[in-house]
C-alpha cells in the first residue's frame, strides 16, 4: 500500500462502554481494511479488552468467536452473589478471567507486539492507575471491574475499579507511548435507561444494579475525557451504539457493524487524517455505491 506522505504513528484510543465496546472491533476492522497502522492501543473497560487482544494476538476473530460460542451469562455466578457482597461487588471475574489465560496465556504487557496500556481505578487514593507493564489479563480485568457489579480487583495493599470513573477514552496514554496522532473511539453515552425511571421513580430488579452502575458510570465517563476533541492531532468518532444497553452482549454483531460504519461514513478524512492513501474501490464497491445513491 502506498502513502501519499510520511504514515503517522496513529494511536488507538478505546473507551468504556461494556457490549457497546463490541463497535471498537469493527473500528479496527475498517482501519486494516484500509491499510492503516496502528503504532499503540491504550483502552479503558472493555476498550482494554478489545484494545489487549488486539495487541496481543492482532487478530479479533477469536474474541469474536468466544462470545458467539458462549453465552454471556455463563460468566456469571448467581450462588456467589451473597458472598461477594461484603466485598464490593456482585460478581467476581473468575470465570471470565479463565477465559481470558485460556487465549492470551500470562502476557505481559511489555513484550507484546504491539504497544498497550489500560487504565483502572484506584479504591485506596482514587486517583488513575495506568498499567503499561506486568500481567495484560490483571490488567484488563482490573479496567474491567465496574462498580457494584464486579468485586474490586487487588493490586498489592490496594483494590482498584473501572477506569471509566477518571479516563474513559484514554487519549493521553497513547501519546505517552508515543503516538503523532490518536484515534480517539467513544462508545460511553449519557444516562438513557428510560425503563429505569417510572412514574412510581426508579424501579429495578435487585439483580439488575448493573443498570444503576452503568447510569452513573457513563455520566461520570462523559465527564472525564481528558482531551480536546478540536484538538488537530485527536479524531473522535462516536459509532451509533447508544441503543445497545452495557451487558446486551448479544448484540455484538451489531455493535460490530456500527463500529464498521462509522469508519466508513468518514473514510476520506479518516484517510486523511492518519495519512494513509485512500484504497481504489473495487468495481462491486462502485456499483454498490451506485445504487445507494
Amino acid at each position: 500500500m502506498r502513502s501519499t506522505k510520511q504514515p503517522a504513528r496513529i494511536g488507538l484510543a478505546l473507551g468504556g462502554g461494556g457490549a457497546r465496546g463490541f463497535a471498537h472491533i469493527g473500528v479496527i476492522q475498517e482501519l486494516e481494511r484500509l491499510h492503516i497502522p496502528i503504532f499503540c492501543v491504550a483502552g479503558t473497560s472493555m476498550g482494554a479488552l478489545v484494545g489487549g487482544w488486539y495487541a496481543a494476538t492482532g487478530n479479533l476473530d477469536s474474541l469474536i468467536e468466544v462470545f458467539r460460542k458462549r453465552p454471556w451469562r455463563s460468566f456469571f455466578q448467581m450462588r456467589s452473589v451473597p458472598r461477594n457482597v461484603g466485598q464490593g461487588g456482585l460478581f467476581d471475574m473468575v470465570k471470565i478471567e479463565k477465559e481470558l489465560r485460556s487465549h492470551l496465556g500470562n502476557a505481559a504487557i511489555e513484550t507484546l507486539p504491539m504497544k498497550f496500556s489500560a487504565v483502572a481505578t484506584s479504591i485506596k487514593t482514587g486517583t488513575e492507575i495506568d498499567f503499561d507493564s506486568g500481567d495484560l489479563v490483571d490488567a484488563i480485568c482490573a479496567s474491567a471491574s465496574l462498580p457494584f457489579v464486579f468485586m474490586p480487583r487487588k493490586r498489592g495493599s490496594d483494590y482498584l475499579m473501572d477506569g471509566g470513573l477518571l479516563n474513559n477514552v484514554p487519549v493521553d496514554l497513547c501519546f505517552r507511548m508515543g503516538a503523532d496522532a490518536v484515534l480517539a473511539i467513544d462508545v460511553g453515552y449519557r444516562f438513557s435507561d428510560f425503563n429505569l425511571v417510572g412514574e412510581q421513580g426508579v424501579s429495578f430488579k435487585p439483580w439488575e444494579v448493573y443498570r444503576v452502575a452503568d447510569a452513573l458510570l457513563n455520566l461520570v465517563g462523559q465527564s472525564t475525557m481528558k482531551f480536546n476533541p478540536d484538538a488537530p492531532n485527536i479524531r473522535l468518532i462516536r459509532p451509533y451504539v447508544s441503543y445497545i444497553a452495557t451487558t446486551e452482549f448479544d448484540r455484538m454483531e451489531e455493535a460490530i457493524f456500527a463500529g464498521r460504519k462509522a469508519i466508513l461514513e468518514q473514510e476520506r478524512d479518516v484517510c486523511a487524517f492518519c495519512k494513509v492513501e485512500r484504497p481504489q474501490k473495487t468495481f462491486w464497491e462502485q456499483v454498490t455505491d451506485f445504487l445507494k445513491e
